[in-house]
């Protein structure tokens, strides 16, 4: 596993730094990120047919605290949670936000 420390801004324009992690020989889009942010609380979104649906459990169970949740979209691989605009659970990042972002 290679890992890096990162920052990028996201569409909300606000700066974010995170740790990025590329297991070895990796190909194509497999990257995954941690991001870090003032906050504690953490919200894992996964595509329930995407290859690093593990890498979201494995991490969300090493979580500790109450302020974790992980939702799984049910028939969506990886990159369907990049633009497919129909899944990406919206309402969800909103009221998780909503709630721990004050």
């Amino acid at each position: 596993m290679r890992h890096h420390k990162v920052s990028f801004v996201n569409h909300f324009g606000i700066t974010l730094a995170a740790d990025q992690y590329e297991p070895l020989n990796a190909q194509g889009k497999l990257k995954a990120l941690a991001v870090c942010g003032p906050y504690s609380a953490v919200l894992i979104i996964h595509g329930e047919k995407a290859h690093s649906l593990y890498f979201g459990k494995d991490a969300y169970a090493k979580l500790k605290g109450d302020n974790k949740e992980m939702m799984i979209i049910p028939g969506a691989s990886h990159t369907d949670l990049y633009d497919n605009m129909e899944i990406i659970p919206w309402d969800k990042m909103k009221s998780f936000f909503n709630q721990y972002l004050k």
